[in-house]
């Protein structure tokens, strides 16, 4: 029993001692590390027989049953090891954030339509974005565990995929080279980049996706779908018409949003 209480206050005592870490500015991903390595062995130990003996011996025999001896210092860890993703995830995003304005503020209302004969390429604006977010997911890769950076990689997708529609589509207009510059963008460059680490990396980028398909539409299957989603006020209808052109996870007023984003339907 002793052994028991013992361990539990030297598990605290450890959580703190990595609090007071943290609190001093040690890496992000060294706590990360150590608090999902401890949160892993404890839920090993936790369902231990021999633990579930020493439990019941030091609460007594009216104790409430339990999956775990350590379910508490488990489930502290797990909430902070939450805050910590959260934090470091929004800390990459902020300063992928800060190289994007040349990018987000480039020509795109008066952008040309590409030579047929030429290749797109990556825009030129984009390239100091691209180049932190590379270095980024390379290093969280490297010094993170693999099932932590997993979770922050998503976590960041999901927040630039709101961040791209939000503070870019949304407030820019886009000529048809614009739009077809824009799409080469996401989906030849931002998708691969994040495809070197997950599986189907357009799925972390919904909104994205659904955008790049929506100012890219011919200009005929654009406006009649820009005049079914604003006379009809009908739902179903909308969003059947929004899936007839693949785009499934925007909402109707959103997606109008974006189609009027394109010069070629509202100037």
């Amino acid at each position: 029993m002793q052994f028991l209480q013992l361990q539990l206050e030297l598990i605290d005592n450890f959580r703190r001692r990595l609090v007071q870490l943290h609190n001093t500015n040690i890496g992000f991903t060294k706590i990360l590390n150590a608090v999902n390595y401890l949160t892993s062995v404890l839920r090993e130990w936790g369902e231990n027989v021999h633990y579930l003996h020493l439990h019941a011996a030091l609460v007594g025999p009216d104790a409430p049953e339990i999956n775990s001896v350590f379910e508490k210092p488990v489930e502290e860890l797990e909430h902070w090891q939450r805050k910590l993703v959260k934090e470091l995830a929004g800390k990459v995003v902020d300063d992928i954030k800060a190289k994007s304005m040349p990018y987000r503020h480039d020509l795109w209302v008066t952008m040309p339509e590409q030579n047929a004969k030429e290749p797109f390429i990556l825009s030129i604006t984009a390239g100091e974005m691209f180049q932190i977010m590379m270095q980024c997911l390379h290093n969280l890769e490297m010094d993170l565990s693999a099932n932590i950076f997993g979770i922050v990689l998503r976590l960041i997708a999901n927040q630039l995929d709101d961040f791209f529609l939000d503070s870019m589509i949304m407030n820019t207009k886009f000529s048809v080279g614009g739009a077809a510059q824009f799409q080469f963008d996401m989906t030849r460059n931002l998708f691969p980049l994040f495809g070197q680490y997950i599986r189907k990396p357009e799925l972390q980028f919904k909104s994205v996706a659904d955008s790049c398909i929506l100012l890219n539409l011919p200009r005929g299957s654009a406006i009649l779908l820009h005049e079914t989603l604003r006379d009809s006020s009908d739902l179903e209808s909308h969003r059947k018409s929004l899936r007839e052109v693949k785009v499934g996870n925007l909402m109707p007023p959103v997606a109008l949003d974006v189609l009027e984003r394109r010069t070629d339907i509202c100037f």
